[in-house]
């Protein structure tokens, strides 16, 4: 019976979760909720990943989870974040007493709250220390944002527990997971590691280098200088609002489209902010343009916001529904070469450190970004470069269960990693049995590929849903849109009638691999579209419709081996037009996740204005079944998905939302309060001055009590 390993990603956003067969060095599955949910980068608990998983597991016979890997340790959370943190602005004795007080403490606190214990403990320890009433209160508050959060984290530990007794639980660090998840799937023996992103615990770029089972850590940054951080702020500055809770994350790939369009007139501006030292560590430095601001509906926590004078040399931000100028062009042009910039001289302290190897893998969220990533390749001096299809948080829960495996565990790397294609499956008969229950019209072709390919030289849009999903945000030939990229029409036809989006957004060209270098400005294999080069001029009438406002294409490679069903379409179209390259683009409109049922597609094909839908072994023509396509809003249909999830996986578990701010609407009500009761205080004491009633002092004391249980309350509701 084959140990497995289940890996899972939680408290953030994109969730996920893995399994892994630890005894033959295979990965089984990993899935992410937003799949099923239809919550574009959904950080609810996985309910629906884990019921699936568990039932595979059943069907299957693939043997007994014996252990379970998170992908936060949340210890690391205070003693790596909160208190690195805290010694900048305490004397180093009263940190260290309060740190001490902290862990001491932690195993008998079950909620952080102003004015109980254990804050009350910690506000005697700085009273007696001699910290300033303003200065503790400060701190008071940021204990709080570290500590529920370590709380809530510890909670579902518990749960995980609870449900996997049998299991031996693992808590790995955000940053070990990405480059476990890189470097274990990349098949090189050796090679040096760039990890860049948001915020884990505490770092937000990681240096190291691996070699076998052996993990050497050279530097890393610490939140909140980051700048994954910054390109999701810069993102909506320039009127993308991505997440409700995090404006502008999920959209940063417009920007880095958006830049093709610009001159980076503003890069000096960007390039003033901070740098990169030789040793590699990232920091801001320049207080006139980003200083330390909370972050928005988190009590206590913090990033590195834009002040006045930077959004002022910027020209100021654009609201969602305003027009895209030249200036917004350039702003994006100018952010993405300075990502680029530093990305390439994180990498190039890579390359002085470890010289001897050839080899670099990236992750991290940043590591979507195909323009950094080339950057690196062609100017840091390694000749080889790998990034993980699922290079973002998704990707943490493979990352967590490879690290037991390869770095707890010491067993066998590299692990069996043949492809993306890493979901759920679904047999021919239940896709039959999902297209008559739609009462389609439907065929079986002889020769699919062959089929499809015949259908791209007619102009004519095709979607194809093939057996297990991708995993990542990259459609790969099993959940993607092809067309035709000979037809100079075909981006605007996608945009704007099939995709619903702005003009600007590219699409990917597939090629065969044997023909990538004839068509592509590129030396390496590019089989997750996580690399973005310059198509050859010779070639660009060929291809119009993939080719970039800057002669550039996120090129797809494929290999026969490893995706052999979009292999033999693009060899077929090849055979009719001469060309072997196919647009591709993921299925799904604007606003719905990557579709992963059968039923998600039928659905998505009868909404959208597509021509074919090539199911499995099935074709479904849209001119044959159009008295069937959906006549309803777009906010109608995205619902639909949504609603099917609700009615399954509604469980209590759902109601636990750590990406969404519990308590929000409690926190506008209290909020409103806030200011009630501020208006009268004000008024009375407006009253009492002018009357001179020496209670004046008695009544600002009154209001001090007042504000203070209102603001515990505004705290107390957040978590």
């Amino acid at each position: 019976m084959s140990e497995l390993i289940l890996g899972i990603n939680v408290f953030g956003h994109d969730s996920s979760v893995s399994l892994l067969d630890s005894t033959n060095c295979k990965i089984l599955y990993c899935l992410t909720e937003e799949r099923f949910s239809n919550v574009k980068h959904d950080g609810k608990l996985p309910v629906a990943c884990l019921a699936r998983i568990e039932e595979a597991i059943a069907k299957e016979n693939l043997g007994t989870i014996t252990h379970v890997a998170t992908n936060l340790d949340y210890k690391l959370i205070l003693s790596d974040f909160l208190f690195v943190d805290l010694k900048d602005r305490l004397p180093v004795d009263v940190c260290k007493k309060l740190e001490k007080a902290v862990f001491e403490t932690l195993p008998f606190t079950v909620f952080y709250e102003l004015g109980k214990y254990p804050a009350t403990y910690y506000a005697e320890i700085l009273r007696k220390n001699q910290i300033d009433h303003h200065r503790a209160e400060e701190i008071l508050i940021q204990l709080g944002w570290s500590i529920n959060h370590c709380l809530k984290i510890r909670s579902f530990n518990q749960y995980i527990r609870e449900r996997f007794p049998q299991a031996q639980l693992h808590h790995v660090s955000h940053h070990m997971c990405h480059v476990a998840s890189v470097f274990f799937t990349s098949k090189f023996k050796e090679a040096a590691l760039l990890t860049i992103d948001g915020q884990g615990e505490a770092e937000s770029m990681t240096l190291g280098f691996a070699q076998g089972n052996s993990y050497e850590k050279l530097s890393h940054s610490i939140w909140p200088h980051s700048v994954g951080s910054l390109f999701m702020d810069m993102t909506a500055f320039l009127g993308f609002t991505g997440s409700s809770n995090f404006p502008g994350f999920g959209e940063e790939y417009k920007v880095m489209g958006m830049a093709a369009y610009g001159k980076p007139s503003f890069v000096d501006i960007f390039r003033s902010l901070g740098h990169v030292s030789p040793e590699g560590k990232f920091a801001y430095t320049n207080q006139d343009l980003i200083r330390r601001v909370p972050v928005p509906g988190c009590p206590g926590h913090f990033k590195m916001g834009m002040t006045e004078e930077f959004e002022r040399r910027l020209g100021g931000s654009r609201k969602t529904k305003d027009e895209i100028t030249q200036r917004h062009f350039d702003i994006a042009a100018s952010l993405q070469a300075f990502i680029e910039e530093t990305g390439l001289s994180l990498a190039k302290v890579l390359r002085r450190q470890f010289p001897k190897t050839e080899n670099i893998c990236v992750s991290g969220g940043v590591a979507l970004n195909g323009l950094m990533n080339m950057k690196i390749l062609q100017e840091a001096g390694f000749k080889n470069i790998y990034i993980f299809p699922a290079s973002g948080d998704d990707g943490t829960s493979l990352g967590a269960a490879l690290y037991v495996h390869g770095y707890t565990l010491k067993r066998t790397v590299p692990i069996d990693f043949k492809n993306a294609f890493l979901g759920l499956d679904y047999s021919d008969s239940l896709i039959e049995k999902s297209i008559q229950q739609a009462g389609l019209k439907y065929e079986k072709p002889a020769n699919m590929p062959q089929k499809i390919a015949q259908i791209l030289s007619q102009n004519l849009i095709v979607a194809r849903a093939l057996g297990r999903a991708e995993f990542g945000p990259r459609a790969l030939g099993h959940r993607s849109i092809m067309a035709n990229p000979g037809s100079s029409e075909m981006k605007e036809i996608l945009n704007l009638r099939i995709k619903h989006r702005e003009p600007f957004r590219p699409f990917a060209p597939a090629c065969l691999v044997e023909e990538a270098s004839r068509f592509f400005e590129i030396s390496v294999e590019a089989p997750y579209m996580l690399l973005i080069c310059q198509v050859k001029e010779d070639q660009r009438s060929k291809i119009p419709a993939v080719v970039h406002q800057d002669f550039t294409a996120r090129v797809q490679t494929v290999e026969r081996s490893s995706n052999p069903d979009f292999y033999q379409i693009i060899e077929e179209f090849n055979k009719i037009t001469g060309v072997p390259v196919v647009m591709n683009t993921s299925y799904n409109v604007n606003g719905e996740a990557i579709t992963e049922t059968p039923q998600d597609s039928i659905e998505a094909f009868l909404f959208m204005d597509i021509d074919y839908l090539a199911i499995g072994d099935f074709l479904i023509s849209k001119k044959e079944n159009q008295k069937m396509s959906y006549k309803m809003p777009i906010s109608d249909f995205l619902e639909i998905r949504k609603n099917r999830y609700r009615a399954e996986f509604r469980e209590h578990e759902n109601f636990f939302e750590p990406s969404e701010f519990p308590g929000s609407g409690e926190m506008g009500s209290l909020k409103e309060l806030v200011k009630v009761y501020k208006k009268a205080a004000d008024e009375r004491l407006e009253l009492i001055e002018r009357l001179h009633v020496p209670t004046a002092a008695a009544s600002v004391g009154w209001l001090a009590r007042m504000m203070n249980k209102i603001k515990i309350k505004l705290h107390g509701s957040k978590y």
